[in-house]
């Protein structure tokens, strides 16, 4: 399994060298990197409390008995589902502070280094005409989450509408971490085009890797302007699968810098200005995998380890040192390629 990841990492070195309603604020429309102030960035604490949550069981969920989730006041689960395997867990609800849906996708399976990547044999799919009616054959998405998208995407739609018609509601919020940021993504486009034009679809995400290609974020960043995509420091995730092999990330980033500060970045990719992801790890070997969890607004940790009596598959101490040594193993990995990267290099001068 390493052997694809360290040539897929040595192609992308090589490739890419040369109070009312709570409002996703700042908008992107916004053409300049614009710092973020402390109570801006607070803004997004409730969405990472939703997103760590999805980590939780089920039990736990549909008693809403979890880390942070007294916080969420009155919040209330109406449906769980996915197995925490091929259907990734996820969890709908209605959130009575802001009369609105909330959709939330769990993540990446730390149990297993493939998953981080969903497919290390990565092909791009067009979008399935029954979850994205209309929508032209050019728009394409990575297609193993195209497919984990379509395990859930008919519960979610059936119990959204539900939810939307038994409280007079009007807004639909999705969150995700990781491949949950992903599916999150795709949850909103879907549900963009099978909702009423009155509903507004938001999104919040974090650590979430490129998703699809040009023509995808052509259609998505105009039909889910309000979306943000948050980036804790040099996480590995967001930077895969890499720009070279045609995926583009969407608008919407907000980026967590060493120093704990954020900014939001327009475009999506922003490779101009130091403090934008896109520059800050332009490859595999400037990345921290450790940054994927965290810390995200509200001093928030995302991941399996930072939900108390997490699933039974990982509430054991072996399987907490296995994530543990999962963990090292990757950043020291990333650190050998980015050697073996540096001894091409100057092979090749």
């Amino acid at each position: 399994m390493l052997f694809p990841l360290l040539s897929l990492a040595l192609a992308s070195a090589f490739a890419q060298q040369a109070q009312g309603a709570i409002s996703l604020v700042p908008r992107n429309e916004l053409n300049v990197v614009t710092p973020l102030s402390q109570a801006q960035a607070s803004t997004y604490m409730p969405f990472s409390l939703f997103a760590q949550a999805s980590y939780c069981q089920p039990k736990q969920i549909e008693q809403w008995n979890c880390p942070g989730c007294e916080q969420l006041t009155g919040f209330k689960p109406t449906l769980t589902g996915g197995d925490g395997g091929r259907t990734r867990f996820h969890y709908v609800g209605f959130w009575p502070k802001e009369k609105a849906v909330v959709v939330v996708h769990q993540g990446t399976n730390p149990k297993s280094l493939k998953s981080i990547f969903t497919d290390l044999h990565v092909t791009k799919t067009r979008l399935d005409s029954e979850h994205f009616p209309g929508v032209d054959s050019k728009v394409q998405v990575h297609s193993g989450f195209a497919a984990a998208h379509a395990q859930s995407a008919p519960e979610i739609l059936a119990e959204a509408r539900r939810l939307l018609a038994q409280q007079k509601s009007r807004r639909v919020i999705l969150v995700g971490h990781s491949l949950g940021g992903a599916l999150a993504a795709l949850d909103a486009l879907s549900l963009r085009l099978n909702l009423p034009k009155h509903v507004d679809v938001q999104a919040v995400t974090y650590g979430m890797p490129r998703l699809g290609n040009h023509e995808f974020v052509k259609l998505f960043d105009e039909k889910i302007p309000d979306f943000k995509r948050i980036i804790h420091q040099r996480d590995l995730v967001p930077i895969m699968p890499p720009r070279f092999m045609g995926f583009v990330h969407t608008k919407g980033e907000i980026h967590i810098l060493e120093n704990g500060s954020s900014v939001a970045c327009p475009g999506n990719d922003n490779d101009q200005d130091e403090r934008c992801q896109a520059t800050t790890v332009r490859t595999i070997f400037r990345a921290r995998l450790s940054d994927h969890s965290g810390v995200y607004p509200g001093n928030v940790r995302i991941g399996r380890p930072f939900c108390r009596n997490a699933h039974p598959a990982w509430s054991s101490g072996i399987a907490r040192a296995g994530r543990a040594a999962v963990q090292m193993m990757m950043d020291s990995f990333i650190n050998r390629v980015m050697n073996i990267g540096s001894l091409f290099s100057s092979a090749f001068r």
